[in-house]
């Protein structure tokens, strides 16, 4: 008869922290994408709404958006004399 105890020669231990490091370093490297597909929808969706909006309230959305993303630094271009970077003063015009 085999002895199956269903032990594997690398311990429990092992496997956990392997499964453990490899589930951080997915949060690490996934939470841009998903805030980066977070954004995209809201301006697609500034996009299908922007008809009843003006640009000034269409760019204050996206800032307020990217800001509770915390991607705002993303937005701002050099020379955009009006961007807001009152919540970012480490953005350079």
């Amino acid at each position: 008869m085999v002895n199956r105890r269903g032990a594997s020669s690398m311990g429990c231990l092992t496997v956990m922290i392997i499964f453990g490091v490899a589930g951080y370093v997915g949060m690490q490297v996934g939470e841009p994408y998903y805030r980066f597909y977070q954004f995209k929808d809201a301006v697609q969706q500034e996009v299908r709404f922007a008809t009843m909006h003006t640009d000034d309230a269409i760019k204050k959305n996206l800032y307020a958006t990217a800001d509770s993303l915390d991607s705002g630094r993303c937005l701002s271009r050099q020379g955009d004399s009006d961007a807001d970077t009152s919540a970012h003063p480490d953005v350079l015009h």
